[in-house]
This record gives structure tokens, C-alpha cells and sequence, in this order.
């Protein structure tokens, strides 16, 4: 398996529209991506800072948002959010529990 780390600054204040988006709208679309695994949005609210980490079942699963355009539209998603672009990596996952 595969995980894509994004991590970003928000605008101060934004915190509850952040979550309400990602609820909303960001995680249903990441379900239905084929190869998703799991998604998570964790937070520091003292500095405004988020991680999402999404988990694929191969690198093809999560490189396919990239090349349709999948992760940038759902960046879009909440770009009106943030105060910082946004840094990415890909990890292969080689434990688990």
C-alpha cells in the first residue's frame, strides 16, 4: 500500500468550514476513488497546521489522482482555506497494526 501525506496552513478561524468540507465533500469523493483505502485529517489548531494522509492499495490507485486531476480538484475543495500551499509526499506503508 501507498499513502499520500499533503500538509498545509489554514486561515485562522476556518478550522470548523475545514472539517465541515472534508466531511462533506473531500472524504465521500476519496471513497469512491477505486484503490482508496482510508483517509485521515489531522490537525494542530494551536499553530492552524492540518496533515491529510490517504491510504491506496497500489502506487496506481494514488498516482491515478494525479494524473485526472483528482487531487488537485480536491484541493480546490477547500483551497479558499488556506494560508500556505500545499507540501505532498508519497510513502509506501511497510507496517501496519
Amino acid at each position: 500500500m501507498f499513502a499520500r501525506v499533503s500538509t498545509f496552513q489554514y486561515q485562522p478561524g476556518s478550522l470548523g468550514e475545514l472539517v465541515k468540507v472534508f466531511n462533506e465533500a473531500v472524504l465521500p469523493a476519496n471513497r469512491e476513488r477505486a484503490g482508496h483505502v482510508r483517509s485521515y485529517l489531522l490537525v494542530d489548531s494551536a499553530a492552524e497546521q492540518a496533515m491529510v494522509i490517504t491510504v491506496w492499495e497500489s502506487h496506481e490507485a494514488l498516482a491515478a489522482g494525479d494524473s485526472d486531476g483528482f487531487y488537485q480538484a480536491q484541493v480546490g475543495k477547500v483551497q479558499h482555506l488556506l494560508a500556505s500551499s500545499v507540501a505532498r509526499h508519497v510513502y509506501e506503508l511497510k507496517a501496519q497494526s
